[in-house]
């Protein structure tokens, strides 16, 4: 199996390859000394997750801006959230030609760097993107390097880790309940709520949520170490934790954490009250929209989003209430999102991998490209005040808007130089939310063993069967919908699938690693 598996791959990667090495050397070879000068190309960039209505008339103005200055037009496609990994790795496998595409640590960076579906860009981007390249620290492209080549220019902002819930507050004071501030006070608010209140399910969770809830409700569990930790090898479930208040850190698979049981018995508790939907598992629509649109409680969201939101229900639902909490500021060490946590990364497949990065340089060094694919037209999605502050135009509401900011994927490319919406510095943020990043950044981080990375060529066929055990098994016990009575035999198919063999070789690289850190 795993030899039939990596024949596969190998196939495929020769398709891709021979683009990639075509493509590297087939365009301009000097930096841009005017458009003029440059043959026009169109560029084709994939972002994840979806689009926004007026995206298509952002993309006129910015093209305004390319074909002038880099005599270049711009194609963007979204993957949606549905099967967005999958969707990625069949584009870049596919030997497709397209020119930029999202990448993260909690996408696909790693596989697709160690996969060679990427160009490295140590070479490519101080020429074409120097600006830009300079900018990073050495312990920024440490965490970009995969096998001895960085694949992505990462964004330069400073990203907390962690999603938390914004509820209705209001809900829980119209059944005497106070503020959630702990697992148990969650528990008793849903299951309130899914007893009394009718007309919504008390978290209609659905989409994104099915990445979001997994990891959340394990690190809220009373047996999560207060110390914190991090996960190894992430994804959308992130099956190995090293928590910091051991001495000797190594792997743990969280599955045989107690904070999993807690989290399953948490979640059939909830199911079984109603608190959940119980099409959760292919519900097409997440929490946030739900909660906006006052069918769910509470959503599942980042400080960002959640302050988002917070703009978005102020405006359509006025007399609501909402507070936000968030399991990782009650660990002793929340930690801070890699520096590599979104970035942008040129296909092996890209017939134009140097006028994308002369893209890229614009993206990330000149405002009007930051502006304009963050925020849209100014003017018509969004102005400064007397102050200098983003606000929306006069009969312009966060619900009316055709270009909700910061919510088409700009993330690959965020600099907090130009960032509009800090948290900290945006007069409109929800004092809820700026209370909260500030206690966040006192305490926060940065993560110790983000350079780790598993090579799974050892355990392909192993590590591919016990990933694909997650939506049979692992999703309807972390939602509730299977009995927890049945984890035994949950945990004998994972091990029947290999895990003995993945745990193995992930704690021999594991002490490999340490033994240079």
């Amino acid at each position: 199996m795993r030899n039939v598996v990596k024949g596969v791959w190998l196939g495929l990667l020769m398709v891709v390859l021979s683009f990639g090495l075509w493509a590297t050397g087939a365009q301009e070879e000097g930096t841009a000394g005017g458009a003029q000068e440059l043959k026009p190309v169109e560029l084709v960039m994939w972002l994840v997750g979806d689009s926004v209505p007026d995206y298509e008339l952002m993309l006129q103005e910015l093209n305004k801006l390319t074909k002038e200055e880099l005599n270049a037009t711009i194609k963007v496609n979204f993957t949606t959230w549905t099967d967005w990994k999958t969707k990625l790795r069949l584009l870049l496998t596919s030997g497709e030609a397209f020119d930029l595409v999202h990448m993260a640590p909690w996408g696909i960076y790693q596989e697709a760097s160690k996969l060679r579906l990427l160009l490295p860009l140590e070479d490519l981007a101080p020429k074409y993107a120097p600006v830009t390249w300079e900018s990073y620290s050495p312990d920024v492209l440490k965490q970009a390097t995969v096998n001895g080549h960085v694949y992505m220019l990462p964004f330069n902002y400073t990203d907390p880790y962690g999603n938390g819930f914004l509820y209705r507050l209001d809900l829980a004071e119209k059944y005497g309940l106070g503020k959630i501030r702990n697992i148990e006070d969650l528990e008793t608010y849903l299951v309130t709520l899914a007893k009394n209140e009718k007309g919504i399910i008390p978290y209609n969770a659905g989409e994104f949520d099915l990445t979001t809830y997994p990891e959340t409700i394990c690190a809220a569990m009373p047996s999560f170490p207060k110390a914190g930790g991090e996960d190894i090898i992430q994804g959308l479930m992130p099956y190995f934790y090293v928590f910091y208040d051991d001495p000797n850190p190594e792997p743990v698979f969280i599955l045989e954490h107690p904070s999993f049981r807690e989290a399953i018995e948490f979640s059939r508790r909830l199911y079984r009250a109603g608190a959940i939907p119980k099409g959760v598992l292919s519900n097409q629509v997440g929490s946030r929209e739900a909660f906006i649109n006052g069918t769910s409680a509470v959503t599942l969201l980042n400080p960002l989003n959640a302050n988002e939101v917070y703009q978005q229900v102020a405006a359509k639902h006025p007399d609501w209430k909402l507070d936000y909490w968030n399991p990782y500021l009650d660990l002793d060490h929340p930690t801070k999102a890699p520096a590599i946590n979104n970035g942008m990364s040129v296909p092996a497949s890209s017939r134009n991998p140097q006028r994308a990065l002369m893209f890229l340089e614009k993206l990330h060094q000149d405002q009007r490209y930051h502006d304009l694919t963050s925020y849209g037209i100014r003017g018509k999605h969004w102005d400064l005040d007397e102050n200098g502050q983003i606000v929306l135009p006069e009969g312009v509401t966060v619900d009316s808007t055709g270009f909700a900011w910061d919510r088409p994927c700009p993330w690959g490319w965020r600099e907090e130089k130009f960032y509009r919406l800090n948290p900290l510095k945006f007069a409109s943020t929800w004092q809820v939310i700026k209370d909260w990043y500030s206690a966040y950044l006192a305490k926060a981080v940065d993560r110790k063993y983000v350079s780790f990375y598993l090579d799974k060529e050892p355990i392909l066929a192993e590590f591919a069967a016990v990933d694909n055990l997650k939506t049979q098994y692992v999703d309807p016990l972390l939602w509730g919908i299977a009995d927890p009575a049945t984890y035994p035999e949950v945990m004998d198919k994972f091990y029947a699938a290999g895990l003995g063999k993945v745990k193995d070789e992930i704690l021999k690289q594991w002490k490999a690693y340490m033994a240079q850190y």
